[in-house]
């Protein structure tokens, strides 16, 4: 089966090649691992002359792909410029049914699948600076203008790769997907990674100012695939009128093999500069400002108050790191929050069995996957009393549920847990027993996720087949 990916972001891994969350690449590669052609339409921002960013706050994106057939020219750069207008601009080629002309746009081989990089003179992130009107108005330009270029580029590919199936991964890809299969004739998936609407399910004007989730949902698809990050999705759902023969709702798979109980690293301590008998407190996020990492900063500064030595590790990247290191200076933490970067994946394992506490401290939820891994890995865990997050993390018996009158005690609580080491060791190892029944082996949620997908295309094609029969009959 043919499959096309449409994507608005420029890079998969929001900190870098294998650091961050791992979900974006996870479907492509497990289609592309059971013998389908997968390719993926994606932006290239070009950055103005004399910018190292856009206005999303990548760096510019011009990959070293390579051309699917051998006479294509090498200039990557020069014919992503040009690829769009030449598809349409040779009256002699004969078009497809979305009225372009067949081309071999460049590919970029990447984790089993193809990459096909087209240009895009900005991002489509909206900027999450701005005051509430202006950000209202970035975030419609953002979407009105991945709309246009959504369909132009995915058609272009469309029309040189026809496909069996068009997935739209994300909120802004889900009307271009379910437009450009609608006109190849084709089934259509839209693949979402959480929902930010729960947390305005009370409030109408603010649900609305979401308008881009709103959309992706009502948005017709024979199958809707939405990340249960514990954000209460089935809520929105319902709210939504999604229809419930077409929707389904998965927690996200652990790789129990890497994930796992084990003694902690005096390498990685050592590393981190961490002393013998001071306590590592540790997230699990990108630097972002809905992860509300200040709550953790204040929370290590009351516990110090009580006479507790501790640092705070905050792995990761992101653009609140200034404003984050201007608030542990100014509370007097400067020496004891520690940004270490950005983590490869397959090195985060350590870091949760090396630290003593790991918190999650977000409003939407904290029943995603850095609470999974930790739990994993028999890490003791500090989690807000977000969305569904009790539904994961059973309080006093596999971690500590916080709920939000109790924040402003984050210290004393902390400080109980780890002048406590036997009741952290048996609540760490209660949850590395508890998180596999609640949370699928990886490989085979992929499996399950990639099948559901197939049976889309295979039941499209049962019945065109049967309509088919009937004809000729």
């Amino acid at each position: 089966m043919r499959i096309l990916v449409i994507y608005a972001q420029p890079v998969f891994w929001s900190m870098g090649e294998g650091r961050g969350a791992a979900i974006f690449t996870r479907l492509p590669e497990a289609m592309a691992l059971r013998g389908h052609e997968v390719r993926v339409c994606l932006p290239t921002i070009r950055a103005n002359a004399g910018a190292g960013r856009d206005t999303a706050g990548f760096r510019e994106t011009v990959p070293p792909a390579i051309p699917v057939n051998s006479g294509a020219t090498s200039d990557t750069a020069g014919l992503a410029e040009t690829l769009l207008p030449a598809i349409q601009a040779n009256p002699g080629v004969p078009k497809n049914d979305l009225g372009l002309t067949p081309a071999l746009p460049l590919a970029d081989p990447y984790h089993g699948f193809l990459l096909h990089h087209f240009p895009a003179r900005r991002g489509f992130v909206p900027s999450a600076d701005l005051p509430l009107v202006p950000r209202l108005r970035d975030r419609l330009d953002c979407w009105l203008r991945f709309q246009r270029w959504g369909e132009r580029a995915a058609g272009s590919l469309a029309a040189a790769f026809p496909p069996d199936l068009v997935l739209g991964m994300g909120h802004y890809e889900a009307p271009v997907a379910r437009r450009v299969a609608r006109r190849l004739g084709v089934p259509n998936v839209t693949r979402l990674f959480g929902n930010t609407l729960s947390l305005t399910l009370r409030s109408p004007h603010r649900f609305c100012a979401n308008f881009p989730e709103v959309i992706a949902l009502c948005t017709p698809a024979d199958l809707v695939i939405l990340n249960d990050d514990g954000a209460s999705g089935e809520a929105v759902a319902r709210r939504l009128r999604v229809p419930r023969d077409r929707f389904i709702h998965l927690r996200n798979g652990v790789d129990f093999a890497r994930f796992r109980p084990g003694p902690p690293s005096a390498e990685l301590r050592q590393k981190l500069g961490i002393p013998d008998g001071r306590f590592m407190l540790m997230t699990g996020t990108r630097l972002a400002p809905e992860k509300k990492l200040e709550r953790a900063i204040v929370g290590l500064r009351d516990l110090i108050a009580l006479g507790v030595d501790a640092v705070l590790v905050l792995p990761g990247a992101g653009p609140e790191r200034t404003r984050l290191e201007t608030e542990a200076r100014a509370a007097g933490m400067a020496d004891r929050v520690l940004f270490p970067g950005p983590v490869r994946q397959e090195e985060m394992a350590e870091w949760y069995r090396t630290a003593d506490i790991f918190l999650s401290l977000l409003d939407r939820t904290n029943a995603a996957n850095p609470v999974f891994e930790a739990m994993a890995c028999g890490c003791q865990v500090v989690a807000l009393d977000a969305g569904t997050t009790r539904a994961v993390v059973r309080d006093g018996e596999t971690g500590v549920v916080l709920p939000f009158h109790e924040l402003p005690c984050l210290g004393p609580i902390l400080r109980d847990l780890l002048l406590n080491a036997e009741r952290r060791r048996r609540m760490g190892a209660a949850a590395a027993v508890a998180i596999p029944t609640l949370v699928m082996n990886l490989c085979e949620r992929l499996d399950y996720e990639a099948r559901l997908v197939e049976d889309v295309g295979m039941r499209r094609a049962e019945r065109a087949l049967l309509a088919s029969n009937a004809v000729s009959g």
